[in-house]
């Protein structure tokens, strides 16, 4: 939906703006989201915290913005 890729999007715009020097893509970033909660370890860290499901949900979420945004 329009508003979690919204939400996406802010996310990866303060992730790169917080980190300047590390060079790092929008694409690279969503890639090592995906990976972190695809993680078998960490998503389940992230369900217990945020809710069973939480993890597929977010990796979606960014994989679909990786997918669909027009600028990389």
């Amino acid at each position: 939906s329009e508003p979690v890729q919204s939400i996406v999007k802010s996310i990866v715009a303060s992730a790169l703006k917080a980190a300047p020097g590390e060079n790092r893509s929008v694409e690279d970033y969503c890639r090592m989201v995906i990976d972190l909660y695809s993680n078998d370890y960490l998503s389940q860290i992230a369900d217990a915290k945020y809710g069973e499901g939480s993890s597929a949900y977010i990796v979606k979420a960014f994989r679909f913005y990786l997918e669909n945004s027009p600028k990389l």
